[in-house]
């Protein structure tokens, strides 16, 4: 992977090389994506922030994940993700663990594993405080998704 002088790898230079892997022109990138040809220019020499809906678009193409493109050109939200969601994370892991072993709690609410797998993600958005927490939000989600 291509760096920059002081060796950080940079959004135009990682969107540069996935384009050039896969053989594509900026011309023709551009109009995959929908943009003129100078804005892909723009956005590789560093000259120009993407929106969040072409980063999505230029992953699509690129196949690169999208959240990798959104961190690289907003990196001061990766700072964001470390502070904020892993406290959260290390907060919970007890909760979690508590919560998947309590069999009594799991069986009274029917929780199936399809419906772990999600509660195993959503643990990152915020800090709880007890393992009943995660009934509270599955409840949530079966309310919502109900037909």
């Amino acid at each position: 992977m291509k760096s920059n002088s002081k060796g950080a790898r940079t959004l135009g230079l990682v969107l540069r090389s996935y384009r050039q892997a896969l053989g594509l022109s900026q011309s023709e990138l551009a109009r995959r994506v929908g943009v003129l040809r100078p804005s892909i220019s723009l956005i590789e020499t560093g000259r120009r922030r993407p929106s969040a809906n072409l980063l999505h678009n230029l992953a699509d193409i690129l196949h690169v994940k999208a959240e990798r493109l959104f961190l690289l050109s907003r990196p001061q939200s990766k700072l964001l993700t470390r502070k904020y969601l892993g406290s959260c994370t290390r907060t919970n892991k007890a909760i979690w663990r508590a919560f998947t072993r309590d069999n009594d709690l799991l069986a009274r609410y029917h929780v199936q594993p399809h419906e772990l797998r999600v509660l195993s993600k959503v643990r990152v958005i915020g800090e709880l405080q007890h393992p009943r927490d995660f009934i509270v939000i599955l409840t949530v989600i079966r309310e919502a998704l109900k037909c």
